[in-house]
């Protein structure tokens, strides 16, 4: 159905933003395959729709930039590198490549420039709960706790995300049956049961206890 919809030759404005939906959507799909010949395709598939790399915008570029970074070779990050570059220097980048080259970034174990782009990132979108969660696994990995919780705080205490967060710092700080005990007194009104056994099976992968 997507590839049908791809060939579409659209007749009007509607038609050829559900075209570009279609295209976007077939794209995502083949690179989920994860093989590298199915990457290239549908960067092929964005690309000739352009007219090129460089001719890409709005939301292709944005998903052939994603394609790009969340590829394990370092050669199809650096695609999206050089882009993003070649960008930056006619504008500046939007919050959403920002994010990109922050993901890259860290990817490649460049923590400082990832750290940095990520702060001056959420200093223009403090709402950005998305941005702000990224944010909190990465400095999770890196096991800087202080920071981490730091963040925490700034976000909705009722959410799913504040309890998961909460909870894994705790376990990783060596305070399990605290972690524990805190999980379970959001259950059932904050979080469901299934939402909590999720958690709790996560945790098991920084405490066997779990």
């Amino acid at each position: 159905c997507l590839e049908r919809l791809a060939a579409v030759p659209p007749e009007n404005a509607q038609q050829a933003v559900d075209v570009a939906w279609g295209r976007r959507t077939l794209a995502q799909q083949t690179a989920s395959s994860g093989t590298y010949t199915d990457f290239l395709a549908a960067l092929g598939m964005l690309e000739e729709a352009a007219g090129g790399a460089n001719a890409l915008e709005g939301a292709d570029l944005a998903l052939w930039l994603q394609l790009c970074a969340r590829r394990p070779e370092a050669e199809s990050r650096a695609k999206a590198v050089t882009r993003l570059n070649q960008i930056r220097n006619q504008r500046d980048l939007t919050s959403e490549e920002t994010a990109v080259l922050a993901y890259i970034h860290h990817t490649e174990g460049k923590w400082q420039e990832a750290q940095d782009l990520m702060i001056d990132l959420l200093a223009k979108n403090p709402n950005n709960t998305s941005y702000m969660t990224t944010y909190i696994n990465w400095l999770l990995e890196r096991k800087d706790f202080s920071d981490a919780a730091a963040w925490i705080r700034k976000l909705d205490p009722n959410s799913v995300d504040a309890v998961r967060f909460a909870c894994i710092l705790l376990t990783q700080q060596g305070k399990a049956q605290d972690a524990r005990n805190r999980l379970k007194s959001f259950v059932p009104k904050r979080i469901d049961e299934v939402t909590a056994a999720q958690i709790m099976e996560e945790l098991g992968s920084y405490d066997k206890r779990f």
